[in-house]
Order: C-alpha cells, then sequence, then structure tokens
C-alpha cells in the first residue's frame, strides 16, 4: 500500500507541477500580451506627444517669423522716415540760400511771368526780408500790356507765390513747397532702395 501512496502522492506531485507549469504559462502568456499593449498604447501617445510638440513648435516658428517681418517693416519705415528727414534737413538750408537770392527769383519769375502771359491781375508776394531792388525789377518785370500786377512782399517764407486772376492759377515756389516736391520725388526712390 506504500506503493500505491508513493505512487499516488507522485502522481499528485507531477499533476500539481503540471498544473502549476500550465498556471504559470498560461499567467506569463497574459502579462507578455498585457506588457505588448501597454508598450503599444506608450508608442502611440509618445508619437501624439511628439507630433503635438512639432506642431506647437512649427506654430512658434510661423509667429516669430510673422512677428520678425513687422519688426524689419518698422525699421525699414522708420529708416526710410530717418533718411528722408536728413535729406530734407541738409535741402532746406540750401532752398532758403538759393530762394533768398535776387537772381533765382527773379529768374523764376520771369519764366513764369513769360509762360503763363494772359490777361487778368497779378498779384505776386515776396519775402517781407527781399531788398528793394529786387522788389523794383520784378515790378519791372510785371508791367505787361495784359494787365495789371500787383507785388507785396509780407510773404513769410522763402521765395515767392505768384498768382493771375484771369484763371485762379497760383504759382507757389517757397522752401516749403520746393522741400515738399522733393519729398515726393525722394519718397519712391528711398522704398525702392530700402524695400526687403
Amino acid at each position: 500500500m506504500s506503493t500505491d501512496v508513493a505512487t499516488f502522492a507522485k502522481m499528485l506531485r507531477e499533476s500539481g507541477i503540471d498544473a502549476g507549469k500550465k498556471e504559470a504559462s498560461g499567467i506569463i502568456a497574459e502579462a507578455k500580451k498585457e506588457a505588448s499593449k501597454i508598450i503599444k498604447n506608450a508608442k502611440l501617445e509618445a508619437e501624439k506627444a511628439i507630433a503635438a510638440g512639432e506642431e506647437k513648435t512649427k506654430q512658434a516658428r510661423t509667429a516669430m517669423e510673422e512677428e520678425l517681418k513687422l519688426v524689419a517693416r518698422d525699421l525699414t519705415s522708420k529708416f526710410k522716415v530717418t533718411l528722408e528727414e536728413a535729406g530734407i534737413n541738409l535741402l532746406k538750408a540750401e532752398v532758403q540760400k538759393a530762394l533768398n537770392s535776387q537772381n533765382v527769383v527773379e529768374e523764376a519769375i520771369k519764366s513764369i511771368l513769360k509762360e503763363n502771359a494772359s490777361e487778368g491781375t497779378w498779384k505776386v508776394e515776396v519775402h517781407e526780408k527781399m531788398s528793394s531792388d529786387l522788389i523794383e525789377v520784378i515790378k519791372s518785370l510785371m508791367k505787361t500790356p495784359q494787365g495789371n500786377a500787383e507785388l507785396v512782399n509780407t510773404l513769410k517764407k522763402a521765395g515767392f507765390e505768384a498768382s493771375i486772376s484771369s484763371d485762379n492759377s497760383v504759382f507757389e515756389i517757397t522752401d516749403e513747397s520746393v522741400i515738399e516736391s522733393f519729398k515726393e520725388i525722394l519718397s519712391p526712390e528711398l522704398k525702392k532702395l530700402v524695400t526687403l
């Protein structure tokens, strides 16, 4: 009987070991399956996080590029204005000097009167500090058979203004008008020069 008990015990032990091995194999297979799922999910989450990070980086780069374009535009505009102001400041003194010159004003008035000889009353306003010699020259230029002329020296700017009543034409040759004309010419050229 002891052999039977020993055989029985051996059988029990072997069947228990086999059952344990089988159970362990099942647990290991389930654990591997679960681990595979976890790894797969972790990889998917990592890919999503990387894609989201790349998108944020792309958006940040785009925003930074747009900001840099605005800064460049503003700096270019400020540079253009500064350059324009420097040019005007250099020009202003020379323009005033020229328009306070008797020869320049005399030639300009001659030219306007010659090119615009029409009937009507001319009115010429010259700078208040214009010399009496120049005023006399201008008066003699303005004596035309077509009409009358009036000369006043009350202008506060260098240069002169001339108008004729027959067609309401006004000719302004002052430091301000010359500089404004210069700005209109200079501005497009500067824009071409400093455009990025």
